[in-house]
């Protein structure tokens, strides 16, 4: 899991990831990053706030927002990250309840109380993982490929090509194999093409335009589906 850790003072930061690595029995493969409030502000702002869990901090000296406030930011724009309030004061315990959170721990309980949390938010991380994740064998490796990373898939030769904001991943699976495990915001815009409703910016007759400037082809014989599925996604969002 991708781990962060949100407070204002520096030591607090650093006491907490020691917790962490002596109490919560971490995986290998998990990885634990620092914040400031204003870095985990400004990630989200922009879209680039990538955290699994965030153990966050409620009170913010001198500043105009609290972790509370915080945490509806993340609700809102960064739902699939589960939330654990640490924090000084119990006082906070009743206002927490209305923002999506795992857990409320005292910070002078963390030792006992955070491995707790921690070991709620992997259970329900990893029961979610597969709702979440497209497993795909590539390059002789297995590649878990976050859902909302995905901008398109593509048939190209012999290989079904997944191309992410970040990279592309080859298989040997067939592009029906491959949108079998994909929820229903992928829709196939064309023989060779299914993309994620997420990333669509226009949709036209002849083309369709993603983020990144990406233009795909619009099959005649999709158009009228793809823009139902399109419309029906976004209407149930709103």
């Amino acid at each position: 899991m991708r781990i962060g850790i949100c407070d204002d003072v520096k030591d607090e930061q650093e006491e907490t990831k020691n917790c962490l690595y002596n109490n919560c029995n971490l995986k290998e493969e998990d990885e634990v990053t620092l914040f400031f409030p204003e870095d985990i502000r400004k990630a989200v702002k922009q879209d680039i706030f990538d955290r699994d869990v965030l153990i966050l901090d409620i009170d913010f000296v001198g500043r105009d927002y609290d972790g509370i406030k915080l945490g509806a930011l993340i609700n809102k724009y960064a739902p699939e990250c589960y939330i654990i309030f640490l924090t000084n004061f119990l006082e906070y315990a009743p206002e927490v309840y209305d923002i999506e959170h795992c857990y409320f721990v005292l910070k002078k309980n963390k030792a006992v109380m955070l491995p707790r949390a921690i070991n709620k938010v992997r259970k329900m991380y990893e029961a979610d993982r597969e709702k979440k994740v497209l497993q795909l064998t590539t390059d002789g490796t297995t590649a878990f490929i976050y859902l909302k990373d995905i901008i398109y898939v593509e048939r190209l030769g012999r290989k079904t090509v997944v191309v992410t904001d970040k990279r592309k991943y080859n298989c040997y699976l067939s592009l029906s194999e491959v949108n079998r495990q994909l929820p229903d915001q992928f829709q196939r815009c064309y023989g060779s093409y299914v993309v994620n409703l997420e990333k669509v910016v226009a949709i036209g007759k002849e083309e369709l335009e993603l983020v990144d400037s990406i233009k795909l082809p619009m099959g005649k014989t999709y158009f009228e589906k793809f823009r139902e599925a399109y419309m029906k996604y976004w209407a149930e969002r709103m």
